[in-house]
């Protein structure tokens, strides 16, 4: 049960991020549904969310391992699976910032195609 809440608080980070470029691009993109500009954000950035879902992944992994094989004074901390539910959001959100910034393209062709037009 605990892996899948960890896996829907990370989602939920993505998302949240996600969701936060997608309105940036709208408000480059005012004329645009936000439909266009979602479709916008998946053809130039889909490889962000899948990079951030293998993050997710091996996160999980982490996770799994540590309660496996973990030494008894780590697994018996009392707060273990409360701090990898904030583990998990902050990797989620924070893990699809580090990728967008590093490989992220949408808002840079909004910026470059606001500029020609000046």
């Amino acid at each position: 049960m605990e892996h899948l809440l960890i896996f829907i608080i990370q989602i939920l980070g993505i998302g949240f991020n996600v969701w936060g470029k997608v309105k940036e691009l709208d408000k480059l993109y005012a004329d645009d549904t936000l439909e266009d500009v979602f479709k916008l954000f998946w053809k130039t950035d889909r490889i962000t969310v899948f990079i951030s879902l293998w993050i997710m992944a091996a996160y999980g992994l982490f996770y799994f391992v540590t309660l496996n094989y973990a030494p008894p004074s780590v697994i018996g901390f009392e707060y273990l699976d409360l701090s990898f539910f904030g583990g998990a959001l902050v990797i989620g959100y924070g893990g699809q910032a580090i990728v967008y910034k590093a490989l992220g393209k949408a808002v840079d062709i909004a910026n470059k195609k606001i500029d020609d037009q000046k």
